[in-house]
C-alpha cells in the first residue's frame, strides 16, 4: 500500500542564543523557544510550525573553550505531512577567572617561637568564587612559608599559590591569576616578664592597729609597676589574711 512521504524540512534561521558564555552554562529547550528560529519545506518558501528541542540534555551544554556546536531538533507540529530536521548552533565557551578565595584559615593557638613546621597547616587545596559568582572546589594550593617569622607578635599572613592547572577544572577556569589564598597567624604571646614596683601606693588615712587587710585595700590609692620597659596596668593589695600592727600601717 502507498504511505504518503512526508515533506523535506529544513531549518532556514535557527534559534537565536547568546554568541559567548561562560563554560558550565546549560542551555534549555526554552532557552531555544525565546530564541525564535523558522524551518521551511525544502526549496520552497511554505514555513512549517513547530518547536526546536535540543536532541539531549547535554547538548545544551556549553563544555569547552571555544566553539561549542549544540545540535537542535526541529519537530514539526504536523509530522505525517511534514519531517523532522536538524541543524546546529555556535556558542563560544568562554574560561572563568577566580576573583576570590572562599576558605578562610587562621591559626590563634601556637606560642611565640613555634617553627613553620608546627604551624599545623593542613590545607592542600581551598574554594574559589569565580567572576561569575560560580563556586569551585578543590582548587590545589602551595603555601609560602618564607615570610613567616616565628618570634613577631601581631598578625603574620602567609600566602598560597593555586595550582588551576593542576585541578579538576583547569578546563573551565583561567590557569592564569593574582588571587592569592591565605592564612591568618597570631601566637600567643608566652614571655613572662619581672614586674617593679617604681611607686608603692598609699592608705590616704589614718587606720588601727588589728584592721583587716580587707578593709584597707578599698584605701589604696596610686602606685607604678612596670614590666618589659612599659608601665602595666594591675591591682595591689595585701597578702591574704595579713593583719597590720602598730599605729599606722603601711601597703
Amino acid at each position: 500500500m502507498w504511505k504518503f512521504r512526508p515533506l523535506e524540512t529544513v531549518v532556514v534561521t535557527p534559534p537565536t542564543l547568546p554568541k559567548e558564555v561562560y563554560i558550565g552554562l546549560t542551555f534549555t529547550d526554552d532557552s531555544l523557544k525565546a530564541g525564535g528560529g523558522v524551518a521551511k519545506v525544502k526549496g520552497t518558501d511554505t514555513v512549517v510550525p513547530g518547536k526546536f528541542t535540543f536532541k539531549s540534555f547535554n547538548d545544551g551544554s556549553v563544555n569547552v573553550a571555544g566553539e561549542n556546536r549544540l545540535h537542535v531538533h526541529f519537530i514539526p507540529d504536523d509530522q505525517e505531512t511534514y519531517a523532522a530536521a536538524e541543524c546546529e548552533i555556535i556558542v563560544i565557551g568562554l574560561k572563568h577567572t577566580i576573583a576570590e578565595v572562599r576558605t578562610k584559615i587562621s591559626i590563634t593557638d601556637k606560642p611565640l617561637g613555634t617553627p613553620a613546621e608546627e604551624l599545623g597547616i593542613t590545607a592542600t587545596s581551598v574554594e574559589v568564587k569565580t567572576n561569575v559568582g560560580t563556586l569551585y572546589n578543590p582548587i590545589p594550593v602551595t603555601w609560602d612559608l618564607s615570610a613567616y617569622d616565628p618570634n613577631e607578635l601581631g598578625t603574620q599572613i602567609i600566602y598560597g599559590t593555586l595550582d588551576v592547572a593542576k585541578s579538576w577544572y583547569a578546563y573551565a577556569i583561567n590557569e592564569e591569576t593574582d588571587v592569592k589564598a591565605t592564612i591568618e597567624v597570631t601566637l600567643i604571646d608566652t614571655r613572662v616578664f619581672d614586674t617593679t614596683i617604681i611607686e608603692a601606693p598609699v592608705i590616704p588615712r589614718t587606720f588601727y592597729a588589728n584592721e583587716h587587710y580587707e578593709t584597707l585595700e578599698a584605701s589604696l590609692t596610686g602606685g607604678v609597676a612596670m614590666a618589659d620597659g612599659k608601665v602595666i596596668d594591675g591591682t595591689f593589695s595585701f597578702d591574704e589574711n595579713e593583719l597590720l600592727y602598730g599605729e599606722k600601717g603601711v601597703a
